[in-house]
């Protein structure tokens, strides 16, 4: 697993915004406390709250933005984020969600499956939590939303496992891997002009338009991303 959740700013992720923005989504990029400063489940915690801000202000601007349409979207620790929040049922639950309150995942690149805990970063985040309270593969997965999981092929930050055994065990998941492609080619690829990919825009541009159609009014997207 990656050295995850110690470092990133969402400013270096307008790139990002402006990718789902061009789409014709809201967008909101939170940030969240890291480690060493915090740990296990002080970062999810964030992620849940900032997905609740987004929700209430949807139904405050039901002209704009949609409230039945929300996305989380993450790369790396924030796809763990993003995922995690929704699998463990407890997160949305402290702030007054359910799973039907998310119309859809999608995750870049993320850690599912990485107990034992294996780097000096996942011993400090996580300590002693079990794989049963910290492992998205762990959860009770039956009524996840529909989740879009994308990998390189190339990963030796986050092997591609992670995303495979996921989709495997998630009643609606669609798993794409890229060839050629490692653990920042992801993220890298919602570029536009020279780093754009369309093996990575062209599935996410398919599953939005299946859970969250544009149609409707502006879709918010909640994005938590991280540098590594």
């Amino acid at each position: 697993m990656a050295d995850r959740g110690i470092s990133g700013d969402k400013r270096k992720y307008a790139f990002v915004a402006k990718r789902f923005v061009d789409m014709g989504y809201a967008v909101a990029i939170p940030d969240y406390r890291l480690v060493p400063a915090v740990h296990y489940p002080a970062f999810i915690t964030d992620g849940a709250m900032a997905v609740a801000f987004a929700h209430t202000y949807a139904a405050s601007h039901p002209e704009n933005i949609s409230r039945t349409q929300l996305i989380l979207a993450g790369h790396s620790a924030g796809a763990y984020n993003a995922v995690q929040l929704v699998a463990n049922r407890t997160f949305l639950r402290d702030v007054g969600m359910k799973r039907a309150d998310i119309a859809g995942i999608i995750g870049l690149s993320g850690p599912y499956d990485f107990y034992p805990y294996d780097v000096s970063a996942t011993q400090i985040a996580f300590g002693t939590t079990g794989a049963d309270d910290s492992q998205p593969v762990n959860q009770d997965l039956h009524d996840m939303p529909p989740m879009l999981l994308i990998t390189g092929e190339d990963d030796h930050t986050v092997f591609p496992r992670n995303s495979i055994r996921l989709a495997a065990l998630a009643p609606d998941a669609k798993l794409v891997t890229i060839p050629g492609t490692g653990h920042v080619g992801t993220v890298v690829g919602l570029g536009t002009f020279l780093t754009g990919d369309t093996r990575i825009t062209a599935p996410i541009g398919q599953f939005l338009a299946r859970v969250a159609p544009v149609s409707a009014p502006s879709t918010m997207t909640t994005s938590a991303e991280v540098t590594h």
